[in-house]
């Protein structure tokens, strides 16, 4: 494509988002609302990609080995996302809210050295525990050892793909940040079909090729930003680092608690292939939901961190949820059911399943971008994300437990959308008490 024509598209989408900007809000676009809208574009671009590679993998996956190796490899996975979040400690968090504001080198490598060090310390020392109590973990869990030592090792590749991805998100390296999502889904569908290609029909066919994918971008990540990677450690930045990340490593331990426990409840009270079944639907539905909002989040986050007076941009916020919303529902159902039948017969149609997650995922719509504009603001709401996501945890918890038992995946699923509306509910509601002051917040 040569630069004539590239210059072309690029002028035609921006008029595109320009005249749609001014009939939405009725003014005229700023430089900064085209620099975000640029940043989501390269983000976009790149997810977009990864996730069809990621779609690819999964649905394969679930066709070739079936629902009871495919729910096997989705409970390792949920077991390994409630073990990394003590590893990481929400040090990533903020990492990209004080890392996004100013432009200096010397700044910029002190809290990027300071936190690296810090989560590396964590991994190792969170490792350590995990490998010692590894049969009473594998108790907790009803599952083996084998499978647990797989979670660690998943942990910790995770945990340091998420550190060195927010290290690009910090430093707005968008475009990187969008190439590196396609080194990942490329890695991870590729590697997949060459286990499968030799025959390996395991959970391990999935779950080595999620090694891989998590690995090469953190380590291609570590050696092109490797200016920013020093031997330095502040004392006044890592108290700072630590106080922000304390409360929101809580938040995220309740936040990947509601999102993974259903899976390891289904477990409990069920059987491992229901699980595969639930997470095809999950898949097709909250996953789908979660990578779109991801995109937007992902820009959204480490730019409205630099901005002090919010209000505006929340005023804007609300406008275009709203219009995703009454848009976006009526395309996520159709696309949810077109993903299961991709699947294949093992994975029934339920259109009353499908419902339930339909409107679990708007829930979660709402939910995501509020908890990330709060984040935002500050400590002040960080406690009140902090809230919130305790709230749906343990609601989640509660309603999984009564309700699983009674009405199996319909149960899960309910339980989660529930936990999502009374989470929500307690977030609107101290937002309205305290909003003055988040909004004066710098």
């Amino acid at each position: 494509m040569t630069t004539k024509i590239k210059k072309e598209i690029s002028n035609f989408i921006l008029n595109l988002i320009t005249n749609i900007y001014k009939k939405i809000f009725h003014e005229q676009i700023s430089k900064g609302h085209i620099h975000f809208i640029r940043n989501i574009f390269y983000v976009g671009i790149g997810s977009i990609i990864s996730t069809g590679l990621s779609f690819s993998f999964n649905i394969l996956a679930g066709r070739i080995l079936g629902p009871s190796i495919y729910g096997e490899y989705t409970l390792l996975r949920s077991i390994a996302m409630l073990l990394y979040i003590p590893m990481i400690m929400g040090i990533s968090t903020a990492l990209v809210k004080y890392n996004s504001g100013i432009s200096d080198l010397k700044r910029q490598q002190m809290i990027i050295s300071t936190s690296f060090i810090l989560t590396s310390f964590s991994i190792i020392i969170f490792s350590f525990i995990y490998f010692l109590y590894i049969h009473e973990i594998s108790k907790i869990f009803s599952t083996y050892n084998d499978l647990i030592s797989a979670a660690i090792f998943f942990a910790i590749l995770f945990a340091g793909n998420i550190f060195t991805t927010n290290v690009l998100r910090s430093l707005h390296k968008m475009k990187k940040f969008a190439m590196l999502r396609l080194v990942y889904g490329i890695v991870l569908l590729l590697s997949f079909i060459y286990f499968v290609y030799l025959d390996y029909y395991s959970y391990k066919s999935m779950l080595y090729p999620t090694y891989l994918a998590n690995l090469i971008p953190s380590i291609i990540i570590i050696r092109t930003q490797r200016k920013y990677f020093k031997p330095k450690f502040d004392k006044m930045w890592a108290k700072k680092i630590l106080t922000y990340s304390n409360l929101s490593f809580i938040g995220g331990i309740s936040c990947v608690l509601y999102m993974n426990i259903d899976n390891i409840l289904i477990n409990h009270y069920m059987h491992v292939k229901d699980i595969g079944i639930y997470n095809a639907y999950y898949f097709a539905s909250l996953n789908l939901v979660s990578v779109v909002t991801g995109i937007f989040t992902t820009v959204f986050f480490p730019t409205i961190s630099q901005i002090n007076d919010k209000r505006m941009i929340l005023k804007q916020v609300n406008t275009i949820i709203g219009y995703v919303i009454f848009i976006g529902a009526p395309i996520l159902f159709f696309a949810e059911y077109v993903i299961l039948k991709l699947y294949g017969q093992e994975y029934q149609i339920d259109k009353l399943l499908m419902l339930i997650f339909n409107v679990t995922s708007i829930l979660y719509i709402y939910n995501e971008i509020y908890v990330w504009f709060l984040n935002s603001v500050g400590l002040k709401g960080v406690k009140i994300t902090l809230i919130s996501a305790l709230t749906i945890a343990t609601s989640d918890i509660i309603f999984n437990v009564i309700l699983i038992p009674i009405y199996g995946i319909y149960g899960a699923i309910s339980a989660t959308a529930l936990a999502y509306f009374i989470g929500l509910c307690s977030l609107l509601s101290l937002w309205k008490i305290y909003k003055p002051s988040l909004e004066n917040e710098s």
